[in-house]
């Protein structure tokens, strides 16, 4: 992708967007045939790489857009609309790189990011392990010291488009000797790993993320070792859990504001209105409730991200502020709600829609895709522990802090 002409960040953010909206067409186009044979992607990410799109949060400096996390978040709201699965991919890989930018060395900033901004690199998450699923605040494989370099060893039951991407980011335990509580990041391009996949996926939904089983070896220098001296836990807070939850909002968010288009479409298309009881107060009433929901999600989802940009603009990634409970708290509860919610929006729709629009396959609405793409929302992560954890942390927040 060409750099983008010097202009004020609201020109930026507004071109990215029309870029954005016509990704999601091309998205669109493919989505159908990539859950049907359950596979990658291939093309779609190849577009999004020649956007420009997976450098959309580096800085300038190294070529990348320099974008905001709010624009990141309308982003990949558009791009779900288009494919679940894609937007998924693309919204996984912005946590990766958000990480780096803000607690990699400068060596590995310098080496790694001008090749996600300029070429399209493609970072996957490497952070499940067999026993403890997606934990992220333990570690069980440890890094190895291996001469100058560290030998990695790792393996995951869940990496979401391991086999396609060009470099990883691994949860590890620092030594051998060390707890599993000392947990570092290890940045791994594929060139130097062989990498194994060690079962297919084969999924309800989100068929094109591919988030099948892959087993890691290679060796890797000093300085692809992330790690921070508040300890992982600030990496987390700071970093890796606002912006993911951020981007998987965004992305449940989109798909379901995508599927309410395509049935409004349908209701005002004069062939088929007739088919739904439109004069009907209490259809009425349920379309009612599903705006509302897809609006609430909306607000949530938009004040919780320019509250994020703020506190990284007025106090640095480093700052305590992301260990509050209310801020911790507030981050969750747009997980929790985002997937709940998204979720609930499919279901009521295909009540409305009925058997042939709703909840056959093949239907172009596309509608049952869609709710089986959002049943895994309240997985990734489950919400069960999550709201274990925000019951422990309301108790600690005694102030309330409401958004």
């Amino acid at each position: 992708m060409k750099p983008m002409p010097s202009c004020s960040s609201a020109d930026r953010s507004d071109r990215v967007l029309a870029i954005a909206s016509e990704l999601r067409s091309t998205l669109a186009a493919h989505a159908a045939e990539t859950d049907t044979l359950g596979a990658f992607p291939t093309k779609s990410l190849q577009d999004i790489r020649g956007s420009g799109l997976m450098g959309l949060t580096v800085d300038r400096r190294y070529d990348g857009l320099g974008a905001s996390f709010s624009t990141m978040s309308k982003v990949a709201q558009l791009l779900g609309e288009g494919c679940a699965s894609t937007a998924m991919i693309w919204a996984m890989h912005c946590q990766q790189v958000a990480t780096i930018a803000d607690h990699a060395s400068q060596s590995l900033c310098d080496a790694v990011l001008p090749r996600i901004a300029s070429n399209g690199l493609y970072i996957a998450s490497v952070t499940s392990e067999q026993g403890k699923g997606g934990e992220l605040l333990t570690a069980m494989a440890p890094l190895q010291r291996h001469g100058d370099n560290y030998l990695l060893v790792r393996d995951a039951p869940v990496v979401t488009g391991g086999a396609q991407a060009d470099a990883f980011l691994a949860t590890m335990r620092l030594s051998q000797d060390a707890s599993p509580s000392s947990v570092v990041l290890a940045f791994a391009d594929r060139a130097s790993m062989d990498v194994a996949l060690r079962s297919a996926w084969t999924s309800m939904g989100m068929r094109g993320t591919q988030s099948a089983a892959l087993s890691l070896r290679g060796q890797i220098p000093s300085d692809h070792i992330i790690s921070h001296p508040k300890g992982f836990k600030h990496i987390v807070v700071s970093t890796m859990a606002p912006v993911g939850h951020i981007a998987w909002a965004a992305t449940w968010t989109g798909a379901a504001r995508g599927a309410f288009r395509r049935f409004i479409a349908l209701l005002r298309d004069p062939r088929q209105r007739a088919s739904f009881p439109v004069r009907s107060d209490l259809f009425a009433e349920r379309l009612s409730q599903i705006r509302l929901q897809l609006d609430t999600m909306s607000a949530l989802l938009g004040r919780v991200t320019d509250r994020y940009d703020q506190l990284r603009q007025e106090h640095g990634v480093g700052s305590p502020v992301f260990s509050a409970p209310s801020f911790n708290l507030q981050i969750n509860n747009l997980k929790l709600y985002a997937s709940e919610t998204s979720f609930s929006v499919l279901d009521n729709l295909i009540q409305l829609a009925g058997l042939r629009h709703g909840y056959l396959t093949g239907s172009a609405l596309g509608l049952e895709r869609t709710f089986r793409d959002l049943r895994s929302a309240a997985l990734m992560y489950s919400n069960d522990k999550l709201h274990v954890v925000n019951g422990k942390l309301a108790l600690l927040d005694s102030d309330v802090s409401l958004a």
